[in-house]
């Protein structure tokens, strides 16, 4: 499980080390063509150059009178095969879920919650 990720305004961003610089470095994730990069030595200065250049993204859309693109839709395209997605809608049924994406979605909250038991 990667956990070098940090947040701002709702914005994701993956965190690495360059041994070679000494530096810290982060890429907003989600945004793509934009490449929301930023870099710092410390932890601290490393945040204080995310939200920067989140605020730097999102004045940049603002001026240019562009939509910003949102990290998380709530929108997810999952393709499987025609048999997977018959088993998944009996199961959304057998369950109580009612909807494939409701089982998913229920699917998910418990598989993220022992992900959390194990850490703890």
């Amino acid at each position: 499980m990667i956990e070098n990720i940090i947040s701002y305004k709702g914005f994701d961003a993956v965190i690495g080390y360059s041994a070679d610089d000494n530096e810290f470095f982060g890429n907003v994730i989600g945004i793509e063509p934009h490449g929301v990069n930023f870099g710092g030595k410390t932890v601290a200065e490393l945040k204080k150059h995310m939200k920067e250049a989140v605020d730097g993204y999102l004045e940049f859309c603002k001026e240019k009178k562009i939509e910003p693109k949102k990290p998380h839709s709530g929108r997810i395209t999952y393709r499987t095969t025609p048999k997977q997605h018959a088993e998944l809608s009996r199961l959304a049924v057998k369950t109580g879920q009612g909807s494939i994406n409701a089982f998913i979605d229920a699917a998910i909250k418990h598989y993220k919650s022992q992900l959390l038991e194990k850490r703890t």
